[in-house]
């Protein structure tokens, strides 16, 4: 802000952060809380094309919160506002589109409601005992999987009873005298551990 705007809105700053009787005592007195206050009064202040809000509603009472709540609507009408928080309450009510991470990895990336239940099970896993290695490795475990032909027929059977593929990994068409089909589909089914936005085949 230019020096004549930060005259023209000290005053609504100061009231927000609730530090009017403290204004004349040096900031590094000031605890974290009215630090954070303070620091959130400004940025509300502020005309930003892109707002970055880092747990600021993790501090102050109920009041302050809901003042904060209201003011960063406010924002959203004509900013664009990232909000970072482990507080779904406050997610739900701010947010259109949530991004669930974790140890640096997207795990869900969409609508609100989706979201919750993402946060929650991922919640519900971290809070559990260490998995043994062996659940470790059943976190993803394939149940059944079937190569059909492009009418979703089964492949040809060996003598034990069991699906064969071609050696170059695909089958052959009806058309093939081979015997084997052009396209080949498979129908699998599989047992998660944890719940997962999208899967890779390859």
């Amino acid at each position: 802000m230019q020096r004549k705007e930060i005259s023209a809105k000290l005053d609504g700053i100061i009231d927000f952060a609730g530090v009017r009787d403290f204004i004349d005592v040096p900031v590094k007195r000031y605890s974290s809380g009215m630090v954070v206050r303070l620091g959130f009064s400004v940025a509300a202040h502020l005309d930003p094309d892109i707002l970055l809000l880092d747990e600021v509603l993790a501090v102050g009472d109920a009041a302050f919160q809901k003042k904060c709540l209201d003011r960063v609507l406010e924002l959203k009408r004509r900013s664009t506002v990232v909000f970072i928080s482990h507080d779904l309450t406050a997610v739900q009510q701010l947010c259109d589109r949530v991004i669930v991470m974790n140890q640096g990895e997207i795990v869900y990336d969409g609508a609100t409601a989706g979201a919750m239940t993402a946060y929650s099970a991922l919640a519900r896993f971290r809070s559990s005992p260490p998995p043994s290695s062996a659940a470790i490795a059943k976190t993803a475990e394939v149940v059944s999987l079937e190569f059909l032909d492009s009418k979703g027929r089964a492949g040809p059977h060996g003598k034990d009873g069991r699906r064969r593929a071609h050696p170059s990994g695909v089958y052959g068409s009806d058309s093939d005298t081979s015997g084997q089909f052009q396209c080949l589909l498979l129908r699998g089914r599989w047992h998660l551990a944890l719940p997962i936005c999208y899967s890779v085949y390859g």
